[in-house]
């Protein structure tokens, strides 16, 4: 694995009613690629995981959802991944 460990941590700061949240990120790698080339990996990993969740928003599929439980669309969400996947290759 080209990433050996990661570490966060997350500071609050700011003064009255303006606050910020600072993120900071430990990354190490063995050397095959830069901390900075997995954390971009790794972002574009879940930006396409959650790609097909904004697209079925953005074209009003419905959601079943109730208290205990929520539940995406399959076939729309499996079409959409599958398409993702084959557009990486």
């Amino acid at each position: 694995m080209p990433v050996r460990n990661v570490n966060y941590s997350i500071f609050s700061c700011g003064n009255g009613n303006e606050k910020h949240e600072i993120l900071f990120l430990e990354i190490w790698t063995n050397g095959s690629l830069t901390p900075k080339e997995a954390l971009y990996e790794a972002s574009r990993n879940l930006i396409d995981l959650f790609l097909p969740f904004l697209h079925a928003e953005e074209e009003g599929t419905g959601f079943e959802e109730n208290k205990n439980r929520f539940t995406p669309p399959l076939f729309t969400f499996q079409k959409r991944l599958t398409a993702l996947t084959l557009r990486s290759r």
